[in-house]
This record gives structure tokens, sequence and C-alpha cells, in this order.
């Protein structure tokens, strides 16, 4: 399809699902088919499985053993997370997405109830932290907002949002200390500026007491940090995440010369970075960890490979050891890698891997020597459980361990409706050493899950397996599609003139792709991605599938619409923005703000080789700094102002400060 003919498609789509500003909910469900398994407790006594469906917009309640019928409550909005309360008598849950939402849930005591929705409260732009705590003796609720970069304490009882705190750019997890003195946040992208030899994601420590905010910058380059839990001491927070070595040319990707896997650990109390654990084997990434869980009697850290659908093991005791000899003065990392840890015959190695019979590893509940994980693509839940029996023995080389899960029995295929007790079916295990077994069991959720283009294409978005070596996916520099914050010097155009990460919304839509244009299409530049970033090949399906994912992708609307509209402030700012005398819309015209050509751009600085450059669509841009090529400027007010973008003439230096402020609401309101 030629270009005129791309665009004229893209101006009819847009026509029939208009942008956020005049609305298409979010939340629609074509590429969540099933059940979506999105969230997972485990209660006290361990005899009851806590399942939330983003699929089905339900809280699933079911016996761990599989001897009972699950009851199932159904909520009035898209789910993403849920905690207990302080007792397990009720839980919260949030989702909503932009109509951020929050129910309380009282759930059943005995056999004969059922769970009630108690309340229903409104909070901010896309809730996707949560945590519950005690305060002035009453329970508080605390929620982040990962578009409004603040997080809500709430009153429990009454939903009184009693103080907000803010927290950086993009929460997306909440962990509180057991004593519920303090909060911990993460990130998923880096805060800073892209042009320089040190930026990262950051974590916060909200101490509940003064209110005191207390950042904390993690490695450099670690991006991707996902969920986030505390020590059952509540002394460390521990966080996965990802390290991208981005000041290093991406020409190969073998022994994580890209990316490497982590846990951040931080003192909460001392409000700084301790250690990192990389998570990788020399020639074997354990790509994009996600949840996390220390079993509260210490006994093992739980990490989900979501990126190779496995769980990997870490004997807590040694992770305490480890932090507590760190030499001080030492930069976190150094000397922690811990895959060449000493074997003895008498404890466990400080890593057992193990893969599970299904994909989508998110969330996981460490208990004891067990483990419980979710699969968000396979509508499943899996266990694994520990058996050790020293001495232990090296039987095969470490870092080959069985990949093809075998189920022992033949009812693999049995009809499942999802409204049955759970049926465990027994994986082979993994015989990781000679006296040391890893039991597995997986048990359907529902039917299987019918695969979309839309949803495999998702799916092969998230795997890693077809990256060589397994270090990284899709999403390790392009979380949920958009920007890792980070500037890498790709082949695709020489090297030496590295250059910011690119949102991948509407690529489909707006050609040629990458920022200098060098591929002609978006179909184009994901096959070469594959090819030199993952150094892979796929199936061509794959590759198709991942087209009509990132095809569907729709904007998140902007958390500065009011309602899904503009604001006053935001109108006026678009009359500015069409005005000739301003002009922007010469460059970046609706319906796709952009007109798919290439423009010269002063902020060049490491490509100045480079004299033109595609021109980006400024839909989402509220959530893509930092901005230009270079990834220079954090936000809008500094690209017009700092960088003169499209002010050659002054035209922007004569706009009032009321006028700036303005034009500068409406493009972030796109």
């Amino acid at each position: 399809m030629k270009m005129a003919e791309r665009a004229a498609v893209a101006i009819v789509l847009i026509l029939l699902f208009p942008m956020p500003v005049i609305g298409p909910a979010w939340g629609d469900d074509e590429n969540t088919p099933g059940v979506a398994p999105c969230d997972l407790l485990l209660s006290s006594d361990g005899s009851r499985l806590f399942i939330l469906e983003e699929g089905t917009r339900r809280l699933r309640i079911t016996d761990a053993e599989g001897k009972t019928a699950p009851v199932f409550l159904c909520l009035p909005f898209k789910p993403t997370r849920m905690v207990f309360f302080p007792g397990e008598e009720q839980l919260a849950v949030i989702g909503g997405g932009p109509a951020g939402s929050l129910a309380v849930v009282s759930l059943p005591q005995l056999p004969e109830q059922e769970p009630a929705i108690s309340s229903v409260y409104t909070v901010g732009h896309t809730p996707s932290g949560l945590a519950v705590g005690k305060h002035d003796g009453r329970t508080r609720i605390y929620v982040a907002h990962q578009f409004d970069d603040n997080v809500w304490e709430i009153d429990a009882e009454t939903g009184e949002h009693l103080r907000t705190f803010d927290v950086g750019r993009e929460p997306v997890s909440l962990a509180i200390t057991p004593d519920y003195q303090n909060l911990v946040t993460t990130s998923m992208v880096a805060a800073r500026r892209a042009d320089v030899s040190n930026t990262m994601a950051l974590a916060h420590v909200v101490d509940l007491a003064d209110g005191n905010v207390h950042e904390i910058a993690m490695r450099n380059g670690v991006t991707n940090l996902r969920e986030v839990t505390i020590s059952p001491d509540g002394e460390y927070a521990l966080m996965t995440g990802t390290v991208g070595n981005y000041l290093t040319v991406p020409v190969q990707v073998v022994g994580g010369w890209i990316v490497e896997n982590i846990v951040s650990v931080i003192d909460v109390k001392r409000h700084e970075l301790v250690d990192i654990l990389f998570l990788d084997d020399v020639s074997r990434g354990a790509a994009n960890p996600w949840g996390l869980s220390v079993s509260p009697d210490g006994e093992f850290l739980a990490v989900a490979l979501s990126g190779t659908n496995e769980i990997l093991l870490l004997p807590y005791d040694r992770i305490e050891t480890i932090l507590k000899e760190h030499p001080s003065g030492v930069r976190p990392g150094f000397g922690t890698y811990i895959t060449y840890s000493s074997q003895s015959e008498d404890r466990l190695p400080m890593r057992m891997r193990t893969t599970l019979d299904a994909s989508g590893i998110r969330h996981v509940v460490a208990r004891g020597d067990s483990v419980w994980a979710l699969s968000y693509f396979h509508d499943k839940v899996e266990r694994i459980k520990v058996e050790a029996n020293p001495p232990f023995k090296r039987v095969k080389d470490d870092y080959h361990y069985p990949n093809t899960p075998l189920l022992l029995q033949p009812e693999k295929d049995t009809p499942c409706t999802g409204e049955e007790p759970l049926r465990w079916l027994e994986l082979e295990p993994n015989q990781l050493l000679s006296g040391l077994t890893i039991r597995r069991w997986s048990a359907r959720l529902g039917p299987e899950p019918v695969m979309t283009p839309q949803r495999r294409g998702e799916e092969v978005f998230h795997d890693a397996l077809i990256c060589m070596e397994h270090w990284q996916s899709c999403i390790t520099c392009h979380p949920e599609g958009r920007v890792d914050g980070l500037n890498w010097d790709l082949v695709n155009d020489g090297v030496g003139n590295p250059k910011n990460t690119k949102s991948l919304l509407l690529s489909h839509e707006t050609p040629p792709s990458m920022i200098t244009g060098v591929r002609a299409d978006a179909e184009t530049a994901v096959r070469a991605g594959v090819t030199h970033i993952l150094f892979s090949k796929i199936p061509e399906e794959d590759y198709e599938a991942m087209d009509a994912f990132l095809s569907a992708m729709k904007p998140v609307p902007s958390p500065h619409l009011i309602d899904g509209r503009l604001s006053p402030s935001a109108q006026r700012g678009k009359f500015l923005f069409d005005a000739p005398r301003v002009g922007c819309s010469t460059c970046h015209p609706e319906p796709l703000f952009t007109d798919m050509s290439f423009h010269r751009s002063e902020a060049r600085q490491y490509n100045e080789g480079m004299s033109k450059f595609d021109t980006p669509t400024l839909i989402e841009v509220w959530r893509t700094a930092p901005y230009m090529n270079n990834g220079h400027w954090l936000t809008i007010r500094e690209v017009l102002l700092d960088a003169k973008h499209g002010n050659p003439d002054g035209r922007i230096d004569h706009l009032t400060e009321q006028e700036l402020d303005d034009l500068i609401e409406y493009v972030l309101s796109l």
C-alpha cells in the first residue's frame, strides 16, 4: 500500500473510531478474550486462591486443592490489581483505566456465604498499584495512578481522599511495610534526560507519618520496575526490573550485551539502593521479570520470568547474607552476579529455575516450599513445589533445564468451563540436581482461549523465547508498546548517533518508521527489529500477528482532558495550534497529527550528520518524554522555548504567557 493510500485508510479509521478527545471507551475486550487472569492472592492458611480476571471482569475465589467449586463476584469495571485488608475479611480491587475505580469487597468467612461489593469509589487516572495499611487507628487504602503520577491515601470506611503524594513518573506498583510506616512505589520508565550517561527509572519511599516522599535512583539504565514486594522483616523492598546497556551499540545480544534482568533492593528506612541481584544465566537470559514474592517464613524469593515462562527461586536467607555483607562504598551490583554462586552438597543452590506450562507468567505468591502463579495468555493457574533431599549433586549442565513441560496424565485436553473445581494436572518434574526436584502442576481456569491475531501478536510481543539466548522481548524497550525513556544507538542508520525510543502507537498508520525513516513502514520495522535486536527470526504468521496487535493499539485518553473533553485552556490552545501565525498544524495536521514527512530539527546534537527527521504523531505525546530525537528535553515547554522547535522565526516567542500555556495544554491533551 502506498503512503497516500495508507494515510487515507488511517483517516477513515480515525473518523470511524475517533480519538479519545471525543472518545472511544478504554477497556474494550477484543484483545483480552477468555479469562485473562491478572492478579493472584492466597489466603494466609493456604486454603483459598483469589484470582482476578481481566477478561471476564470477575473475582474468582476457589479452593486451592480443587475440592470444591469456585464462587465468583462480577465487578463493575475492568480490574487490574487487588490486595487483602488486615485480617483478610475484605479486599480492595482497582481498575477502570482512565475512569479509575476502587472497590471494597467483603469476603465470605463461611461456606454458605458469598463475596459482596461493600463500596465503590472513584479514583484517578489508571490506578496501577495498591496497598492497604493503618494510620491513626483507621484502615487506609493507597492507590497509585500511573498517569497522574501520584498516590492517593483513602479512608477505607468512607472513601474520603485524605492525602496525595507526588511520586514521579508513571508509578505502577505499591508495597507497604508490615508496620504500615512506609510505602514504596516503582516506575517502569526512565525519568531523566536520555542524552546523558546516567538515567534510569526511579523508586520512591513515602514516610506515612510525616508525608515526606524520598526519591531513590536506581542503577544507570534500569527501567521496567514492574512490581515491588517487602521483606518479611520490613527492612528491604525488592523490585523486578531490567538494566538497559544503552551506552553500548547493540551489535549483538549474547551474554546480556543489550539488556540484563535484575531484582533491585532498597533499604526502606535509609532510603537508598543497597544492591542488585542479577537473574540471568551466562548464556540464557531470565527475560522480563515481573511479579515477585518472598514467602512469609523467609524461605524463598520467587520471581516470575514473564518473558521465558518460568519461575526463578532464590533462598532468601542467602539473599539477606549478600545484602548485609555488601561492602560499604561499593556500588550496588558489584560482586553480586549470582550465576556462579558456590555449590555444596548440603545446601540449596542459589538459583533454581523451572519452566511452566503456559505463557504470560506475571504474578506469583510464595508460601513455604510452594509457589502459585498465573498465565495471563493461556488462562491457567500453575503451582510448583520444591522437594529437597540432600546431598545435592549435579547431574547435568546447570544452564539447560527441561524446556518442554510434559503432562503425566492424558487428560490435558479435558474440556473446562471454569465453573468446576480446579483440576490440577501434574507435569513432568524438573530434576535440577540429584536430591533436588521441583514438582509442577497446572490447572485451567476456563476453556482454552481463542487466540485472535491481535491476542497472538500481544503474546509474541511479550515473548523472549524468540530472542537469541532469551535476554529480552519487544516490551523490554517498548513497555505497553510505548517508550522506555532511553536513547539507543541502533545500527539501522550507522553508529554514533543514538536516538530516543519511539512509541509504536499508530506506527502502522504513519509511515515511514524509525526517527530517521530508514524503514519504509512498520511492517518492515517489526521484521528488522526481530532480526537485528532479538537476533532471531520467527514464522511469518507471527510477524503478521504482531502487526495486527500493534495496529489495534488504542491511544489512552490524556490526563489533561476533563471528562474526556478538551479543557477551556486546551480549546484556546487548539485555535493557536491551527492558526497560521503559530502554524503547528502545518507539520502536525489532524487527525494523525503528523504530515508523515521529513523536516529539519534543531535538536540534533549526537546526530549532526543528519539534517532531517521523520515527523512523529503528537497523539499521546503527554506520556512519551523525553522529547525530540536526542531525548534532551523533558517537557513540551522546553521543546518550544529552549529547543525552539517550530520557532525558526520567533513566532512562539511572540505568544503571551497565557497563550503559551494554552498551546501546551492542547498538545498535552492529544
